[in-house]
């Protein structure tokens, strides 16, 4: 069953341009929990590798 939805493949200036905007979100993020006492610099890391691991 089709869901209909719109893809959009981005150019890459386009991907580099969202890549700069979610390294910044990801540093806010990593800094606003690490006051909490996470550490969020793992956190992120270890998605990342589960990410690149699904993605194969």
């Amino acid at each position: 069953m089709k869901a209909g939805n719109n893809i959009v493949a981005l150019d890459v200036a386009e991907t580099q341009r969202w890549r700069r905007t979610a390294a910044t979100v990801e540093t806010d993020w990593v800094n606003e929990v690490k006051g909490k006492g996470i550490d969020g610099a793992k956190l992120a890391s270890e998605a990342r590798a589960l990410i690149a691991k699904y993605s194969q």
